[in-house]
């Protein structure tokens, strides 16, 4: 489903410790979603974060997806 949305850029945020959306999950279906963009001929229209953390919303995550959003959306502050 999330290839689906290709060429729509999409930031996706995972925890590796996160026992809600499980990161095994995530892993496997994360070739799925890059070939899916690649046939699209949108690469560099997803971005992928993983971080060490359960589930969770971290400042890291925050700053990559304020500048991921400036950067396909626009706007400044």
């Amino acid at each position: 489903i999330y290839a689906a949305a290709a060429p729509t850029p999409m930031l996706l945020c995972a925890g590796k410790r996160d026992g809600t959306f499980k990161y095994e999950d995530f892993r496997r279906a994360l070739p799925h979603i890059r070939k899916g963009y690649a046939a699209a001929g949108a690469k560099e229209k997803l971005a992928v974060l993983v971080e060490n953390v359960g589930h969770k919303y971290t400042e890291g995550m925050y700053r990559r997806g304020t500048a991921w959003f400036r950067r396909w959306l626009g706007g400044g502050g």
